[in-house]
């Protein structure tokens, strides 16, 4: 009985710690779209719209992809779809 007690602290522990850090990365998300850049002829872009369009095609997916808490997955042992394909040998 502890030491359920004790996996289910260390789990909520966990899960705390990692809601804090998917907080800050959602944080940076949201500050990426309404960051500046520099455009290839060199003048400073403010248009929030090219802003956004800007970090899409940039480093969006990558920061998408590190938001999701694969921590909490594993902890709560989440069941993922796993896809297998089959193949056929041909025999002459």
């Amino acid at each position: 009985m502890s030491n359920t007690l004790s996996r289910l602290g260390d789990i909520f522990y966990s899960t705390g710690l990692v809601i804090r850090v998917c907080f800050l990365v959602l944080v940076d998300i949201i500050l990426n779209f309404r960051t500046t850049y520099v455009s290839k002829c060199g003048q400073v872009v403010y248009d929030s719209r090219q802003m956004a369009l800007n970090y899409i095609r940039g480093w969006f997916l990558l920061d998408l992809l590190a938001a999701i808490p694969f921590d909490l997955l594993y902890a709560f042992q989440v069941n993922t779809v796993t896809i297998t394909t089959t193949t056929t040998m041909r025999t002459k």
